[in-house]
């Protein structure tokens, strides 16, 4: 996804601890992510498969999972989805969901709640850094 690494430079940055919460199988997680190494590195031990755990989205298990994972009260976490059921999740979790939307407004998306946004660059005015 364009402008996942400098996303994480930002996070990083600024202290702000992150994970990935996928519905994805965690094999498939890592051969994408095995293209990308600096990014697969930096997720180590931060990569949650819902399929695999047996609570996938919009159970908001693997969310809250993830949170606990990295030590953030789930009140304080944004989640950033693509899909409307993760949205669900996001919101049945009580975490703030940002909506990434590249093509331009997601009707499924925003009716989940989600903040849509098109560019991960926006993420960080998004989440209070600028």
């Amino acid at each position: 996804m364009p402008g996942i690494a400098e996303l994480l430079d930002r996070l990083d940055r600024a202290g702000i601890a992150y994970a990935v919460g996928s519905n994805g199988r965690m094999a498939k997680m890592e051969a994408t992510l095995g293209q990308h190494p600096g990014i697969k590195a930096r997720l180590e031990g931060r990569l949650f498969s819902g399929q695999d755990m047996g609570c996938p989205k919009p159970d908001p298990a693997l969310y809250l999972h993830a949170a606990r994972a990295v030590g953030v009260d789930p009140g304080y976490c944004v989640v950033i989805e693509d899909s409307a059921t993760g949205a669900r999740a996001a919101k049945a979790a009580g975490m703030r969901c940002l909506g990434y939307a590249p093509q331009g407004p997601n009707p499924r998306l925003a009716a989940e709640g989600a903040e849509l946004f098109t560019d991960m660059a926006q993420v960080p005015g998004l989440i209070g850094l600028e």
